[in-house]
């Protein structure tokens, strides 16, 4: 139900509904219109139900910190959430936002720096199955005991003298 987009009104009054006519006459993608949607209610919801054109610069800083600061975001994140504010300030309501500061959501280490010790584990895991794996009687079970192990799939094979 995603892929279908949101039915406009032939008349848009509410602002929501203003804000995706103004999206979609400007060319951008439906998944953009999606994502600055969700930006816009979550700037006004934590704005306990404002309307941005009461609000301007300070609030906009204090939605991009409260991102950063208490619900821990990655850069990303916070970077789309800016983008989508911009837009609704600069181009849907023409006002000029000049110099936002905020705090920048901290930088998550890569997935492989944070491995550390768990790779040592992995490999000692590996090691410690491939020994149950050989210590079956005949081939059949050993490949039901690999895949069941690292593939997630089980498949039941019987090793009975056919």
């Amino acid at each position: 139900m995603d892929d279908i987009k949101h039915r406009l009104p032939v008349k848009p009054t509410r602002f929501l509904d203003l804000l995706r006519q103004h999206i979609r006459e400007s060319g951008l993608a439906y998944r953009t219109e999606q994502t600055y949607i969700h930006w816009v209610k979550q700037f006004i919801y934590f704005h306990n139900k404002q309307h941005p054109k009461d609000m301007g610069v300070p609030e906009v800083e204090a939605f991009l910190n409260h991102l950063a600061v208490n619900r821990d975001c990655a850069v990303n994140t916070q970077r789309i959430a800016l983008n989508a504010l911009v837009y609704l300030y600069k181009r849907f309501m023409g006002l000029d936002m000049g110099q936002i500061e905020f705090t920048p959501a901290k930088v998550h280490r890569r997935f492989s720096e944070m491995l550390g010790r768990a790779a040592l584990t992995l490999s000692q895991l590996s090691a410690a199955k491939s020994k149950i794996a050989l210590s079956f009687r005949c081939v059949q079970q050993r490949t039901v005991f690999y895949l069941s192990a690292w593939g997630g799939k089980q498949v039941r094979w019987s090793c009975q003298p056919s």
